[in-house]
């Protein structure tokens, strides 16, 4: 009966911690005394709310959360649920717990699991038995599914989950990082300035800035917040300008850009302008490093930014990207790459103002569960018979070519994954493949895809097709899996989970269109 006991009351502090490190809902404990009726029109708990309550014969039942002993390959779980019986006419509960697994379906956009049809594989009554309460309370869980949150599941397997990192050809070569001690943005070109007309005047916008960049014959003009800025050079030194561009009171608020007619903030802005035109994190002190310990470890961490900057004893660490770079001197330009973090960093402590850096020390429970996440397979189904009709596939005529180190031909002018490989287009789109004779398709089921896909290495920008793959088929039907990795960029690397490849992937401008890749450094992200 000890062992029930615990397994109820592990039960509830787990839910407790979820509730606070993951907003996870989680109803109070049950007591023995009647409930309250709910109002009316009061909702409902969400359905993976824990602990549930339900009417048996002769009594309710209390089901806890349960905890997960296995869930190999994210397909089937094995488990341990506690519950309480409290028979009618009796105050003190009855403890069981039920061993139980089967197949586990991941819904990612709600964060839960579910086990459609629950098997029951033993029941352990606490005490004796009451007109066969095992076999009711088995039949009562084995007809109803079971929603647990996602959550639950990471946590519970992820102090002995094995990660492997599927990081191969990563580049580890630090972003320019830049470190100043005023307020400053950074202005980002990817490329070469790629400019557009703006009607009506005789301005210019800069399609590939990361901020909204207006150019004249004389100056160019960066929109902060709702002030302008003005520098001659674009990597010129940009001051308070207390009116519009020139020009840009003529067109047409609900033009394309009509957007740029923001009211004119009065206060001048005190903000310096950091040029670069390659990829480049930013970190802004306010001023002298303000250093504050961090209790329990021999670590100190800046205070006086909001960039995650951390040092031990003579070197400064900071993580942008899941990734961490060193150096000693924050007025220089020497970071390197660092893979293996002092243990100090395992000691941060999960109440710390800074213990959101946990999550990117390997080793810690928050990065097994971010490594565990990013690698859930989602699986989508298409019939055989299914066809799939892109427009604007190309930017002018269809133009291939090969990925360095393959035999596979990619569509360079194109904003979708199209490859040909011997006398065959493939595309990936939305996590499942398909095929045509002719490079405009119509498309269809692939039931396939080359073994040479999965060659294509992280320097290339469709790297993350590799993340999708033939599951399973049917004559019929063809079943695939992409991991979570393929739609949020998130890989694991030396047992951390990081944001993109490390590479640089040059934007696109063609005849028509200009569209900008995603790139590993420059969003802040962290």
């Amino acid at each position: 009966m000890k062992h029930i006991i615990l397994l109820i009351a592990l039960a509830v502090t787990a839910c407790a911690s979820l509730a606070k490190e993951y907003d996870v809902i989680v109803l109070p404990p049950a007591e023995p005394e009647p409930q309250a009726q709910a109002a009316p029109d009061a909702e409902p708990p969400p359905r993976w709310a824990f602990p549930k309550e339900r009417q048996i014969e002769g009594g309710r039942m209390i089901i806890h959360a349960p905890q997960i002993d296995e869930w190999p390959d994210y397909k089937k779980a094995t488990m341990l649920m506690a519950v309480e019986y409290f028979a009618e006419g009796e105050e003190a509960p009855r403890y069981a717990n039920i061993e139980m697994s089967n197949t586990t379906v991941v819904d990612m956009d709600e964060r839960v699991v579910t086990i459609s049809e629950p098997k029951i594989e033993r029941v352990t009554v606490a005490g004796k038995d009451i007109d066969n309460y095992e076999d009711k309370l088995a039949q009562l869980v084995r007809n109803e599914p079971l929603d647990v949150p996602l959550d639950v599941f990471l946590i519970s397997v992820a102090q002995d989950a094995i990660t492997i990192d599927n990081a191969e050809g990563f580049n580890p070569e630090p972003p320019r990082i830049f470190v100043r001690d005023e307020a400053t943005i950074l202005l980002s070109i990817t490329g070469e300035p790629q400019e557009q007309d703006i009607d009506k005047t005789d301005l210019k916008i800069i399609a590939n800035a990361n901020w909204p960049l207006l150019r004249d014959s004389r100056y160019h003009y960066l929109l902060y917040k709702q002030v302008w800025l003005r520098a001659r050079e674009i990597d010129g030194t940009y001051k308070y300008y207390k009116k519009r561009p020139p020009g840009l009171d003529k067109i047409d608020p609900t033009s394309e850009h009509g957007w740029l007619l923001v009211p004119l903030a009065e206060e001048k802005p005190d903000v310096a302008v950091q040029y670069t035109a390659e990829p480049s994190e930013l970190i802004v002190i306010d001023g002298e490093p303000a250093m504050e310990e961090i209790p329990g470890t021999d670590l100190t961490f800046v205070a006086n930014t909001q960039s995650p900057l951390i040092k031990h004893e003579e070197t400064f660490y900071f993580l942008t990207s899941g990734r961490w770079f060193a150096t000693s001197d924050l007025d220089g330009n020497s970071w390197t790459h660092v893979t293996q973090l002092p243990d100090s960093f395992l000691d941060i402590p999960a109440d710390h103002g800074m213990a959101h850096v946990r999550v990117s020390v390997a080793g810690t429970v928050e990065a097994k569960t971010a490594l565990l996440e990013a690698n859930i397979p989602q699986e989508k189904t298409l019939d055989k018979n299914d066809q799939l009709t892109l427009d604007d596939q190309y930017d002018g005529e269809p133009k291939f070519e090969t990925i360095p180190n393959t035999s596979i031909g990619r569509a360079v002018n194109s904003p979708y994954d199209i490859f040909y490989y011997q006398n065959v287009f493939y595309l990936c789109y939305e996590g499942a493949w398909y095929q045509a004779d002719v490079s405009g398709g119509p498309w269809t089921t692939a039931f396939r895809v080359p073994d040479e896909i999965y060659s294509i290495p992280a320097s290339s920008p469709s790297y993350p097709v590799t993340q999708v793959k033939v599951a399973s088929s049917t004559p019929t039907t063809v079943t695939y899996s992409a991991s979570t990795s393929y739609y949020t960029g998130v890989y694991a690397y030396y047992g951390m989970p990081v944001y993109g490849t490390g590479w640089y992937y040059p934007p696109y401008f063609g005849l028509y269109w200009y569209w900008p890749r995603y790139v590993s450094y420059g969003y802040g992200s962290f």
